[in-house]
Formats: structure tokens, sequence, C-alpha cells
């Protein structure tokens, strides 16, 4: 039988420690973590208490032309290597009507889902034209592999901080440590072997600053305490 939101912690996926912070609290279980090791944390984190649902939550990139920085993105599917998952609708409906007012409002379609980021506009281009997705995340298919295995109510929630038509730097393949956090060694190494980058950095992290207010604004939408 399939848990019912509401009755225990709900389960947060994402790949910051810094979007995980946004979210954590009694109501909730957060987990951060690099696709390599996200389904040993996320099961480690749900041994001792049931969740009754989980959601995928963070940033995301782009992928329908016109989605603009720091929108965000409730999926309805997930696509990842030929596989769909499709989200609970009565989940995703609930915090589609929550999020109705924010500025930039929310988007519901179908998220890719890549075990690496795509960095470039043409690489999201054809994954757009592939996949129909509007956007695309490096961890919503292994959350919704966990929720479908554990038979949880699933949704994700997203906003966009690169968009589909922005390149990023080649170090976002390198900037995140096992732990989630930003890994300030390797992004030194990087900008030192390929110091152009540097050009592309502050339209980078004004981008990203954008989404990260959207969703510091999304936990004050969804109430002092998740109830979904």
């Amino acid at each position: 039988m399939t848990a019912e939101p509401g009755s225990g912690p709900v389960l947060i996926v994402t790949g910051l420690a810094a979007e995980a912070r946004l979210l954590e609290g009694p109501d909730t279980i957060c987990v951060s973590a690099p696709p390599a090791s996200l389904t040993a944390k996320i099961a480690a984190a749900s041994a001792h208490r049931r969740p009754c649902a989980l959601v995928s939550f963070g940033l995301a990139g782009g992928l329908e032309p016109g989605l603009p920085a720091g929108a965000i993105v409730v999926a309805s599917r997930v696509i990842a290597d030929g596989t769909t998952w499709e989200t609970d609708s009565s989940l995703s409906g609930k915090l589609l009507q929550k999020l109705a007012g924010l500025p930039l409002g929310s988007s519901h379609g179908a998220m890719a889902a890549c075990d690496a980021p795509v960095i470039t506009a043409q690489g999201k281009s054809a994954l757009h034209r592939r996949t129909h997705a509007i956007a695309v995340d490096t961890e919503s298919h292994i959350a919704a592999r966990f929720a479908a295995e554990r038979d949880l109510p699933f949704a994700v929630l997203r906003a966009v901080c690169d968009t589909a038509e922005a390149d990023l730097p080649p170090l976002a393949y390198r900037a995140i440590d096992p732990d989630g956090r930003l890994d300030m060694k390797a992004i030194a190494e990087e900008l030192l072997r390929r110091p152009g980058q540097l050009v592309q950095l502050p339209g980078t992290a004004l981008a990203t600053a954008k989404a990260m207010r959207t969703l510091s604004r999304v936990r004050r939408f969804l109430g002092p305490r998740l109830s979904l």
C-alpha cells in the first residue's frame, strides 16, 4: 500500500548540502550527495524512520527555451536512459497549489535526469528534443527509483539555475564533493587548468543565486512544517 503523505517525515533528496539545509526540520529527512553515492545515503537516512513521501528538491538546468533562471519546475514524470517514472499526481498538485503565488509561478512538465550535468546549450537542446522534458537534474532518477522500490509517493520540485540557452563552465563536473558540498580544491584545480572558464563564472553565479533565492521562498510558501 502506498504511504499516505502527512503520516511521517518527508524524505528530501538533493545534490547539494546547501539545498538540503533549506528544508531541514523535524518533519523532514534531508539527504544530499552526488549521484554515485546518493542511493546508499538515501537508504541509510531512511532506515530508522519510514518517510511518508519523497521529494527531489534543488537546482536544475533548463531545457525548454525561454524558461528563465529562478523558475520553479514541478515534474509530471522523470525520464532517464529510456525509463520513465510518473510522479504522484496528488502530491504534485499540492505543491503546485502551494507555490501558485511565487513571482515566476511554477511550470509542470517532464524532468530529464542524467548522472552528470548537461553543460552546453547544444547538449540541452538535443536532450529536450529527445525527451520533451522542460528541465534536467542529476538526482531525480535516483530518487524516483528509490521511491518506486519503497512504494512512496514521489514528487520533484526544482528551480532552474542555468537556462536552455546557457553554457556552463566545465568545472561543473567537478564542483561537488561526495558529501554534496562545493569542492573548493577541485574547483581551484580546474580553474588552473582551464582559466578561460573565469569568463563564464559571473553569469553562472548570478543565475544560481537567483535560483537559490527562489528555493528559499519555496520553504516559506510550503509553511514552517512541511505538511504535504
